[in-house]
């Protein structure tokens, strides 16, 4: 039994979003108190999982 991680499910949710990514800002557009270590970890996973 192959339980998924909930950052797994979260991304999956995430793709059947119709227009998910199209407004959301780059990592260069947030404001430098967003650029947290647990937020930009999460982005680049993120965008490594889509990649793949």
């Amino acid at each position: 039994l192959v339980r998924k991680s909930p950052q797994r499910e979260s991304l999956i949710r995430l793709r059947q979003m119709p227009a998910y990514g199209t407004e959301a800002p780059s990592i260069g557009q947030l404001p430098q108190p967003y650029l947290e270590p647990e937020i930009a970890s999460v982005q680049v996973s993120c965008t490594n999982a889509i990649v793949l």
